[in-house]
């Protein structure tokens, strides 16, 4: 018997046993039901069987490892059960663990058989092993399409935001290199001199009008807001008076806050 009208017979114990699988993937399978965790499982491995059953070259075959094969549609269905598992809030790690998952079951349960069900093909395990990897290859594709896309359009929408927003913002590297200012920002002080680091920051004229001991006093490069948020603090109330970049002598006493952003490593 093929591979592929073994697959057939069987379709239900390796759909029972994707869906079991599925199951485990936390947090988003806690509310998924039977349907929604096989979603597109069934016509997948029914791709994968037609796969097994279409004469290929060596060629072709080499390129479906690769994941590189000729997609039969626009949209096949390890694609749109990408973008259902995206909607569902697994993490494309997930995603490809389901693949791995569903690979392990049909070759288990292949293996379980193989006293009663003798392959016609030997070479029906690898041709099943690149058709795997072509559907995986799509849904990863189709995973990350999606992700990058998702992530422009966040970045439009902070772009609008930034834009928008009646104060001014600005950000800075870990460097202290300035890497953005919105358009308030830049009308409240005027174009900022290319600073590189913290220690140009003593190109920056400004000096405390907060009523403190200091009051008066010129800041120092590393009293900026900016500069004690790169180094771990959070200023939250700094009142200064600025000279504007762009116009010498002309001055503005403006309230300053600033916070550090931190990555996951919390750098």
């Amino acid at each position: 018997m093929r591979l592929s009208a073994f697959i057939t017979q069987h379709k239900e114990p390796i759909l029972q046993a994707w869906e079991d699988f599925a199951r485990t993937i936390e947090p988003p399978a806690l509310s998924m039901d039977t349907k929604a965790l096989r979603d597109h499982a069934a016509f997948i491995l029914g791709t994968i069987s037609l796969d097994l059953d279409t004469a290929q070259s060596p060629a072709e075959q080499s390129r479906k490892s690769w994941g590189l094969g000729q997609r039969a549609s626009a949209d096949t269905y390890a694609e749109t059960h990408a973008v259902q598992r995206l909607q569902a809030g697994y993490t494309i790690n997930q995603l490809v663990s389901e693949y791995r998952a569903l690979r392990a079951s049909v070759l288990h349960l292949w293996a379980d058989n193989s006293k009663t069900v003798k392959p016609s093909d030997p070479g029906d395990v690898t041709r099943f092993n690149e058709a795997v990897d072509q559907a995986l290859a799509e849904s990863v594709q189709r995973y990350a399409e999606l992700m990058r896309e998702a992530v422009k359009t966040e970045q439009f929408r902070l772009q609008a935001t930034l834009q928008a927003a009646p104060v001014g913002i600005a950000m800075v590297d870990s460097q202290g290199q300035l890497v953005l200012a919105n358009a308030e920002n830049q009308a409240l002080w005027g174009a900022p001199p290319e600073s590189e680091s913290v220690d140009q920051y003593a190109d920056w004229k400004a000096w405390w009008a907060d009523g403190s001991q200091k009051h008066g006093q010129r800041v120092q490069p590393q009293e900026w807001a900016l500069a004690r948020a790169l180094a771990g603090e959070a200023p939250s109330h700094d009142i200064v008076e600025i000279e504007l970049f762009n116009q010498p002598g002309a001055r503005k006493t403006v309230l300053m806050r600033a916070a550090p952003i931190r990555d996951a490593a919390q750098q």
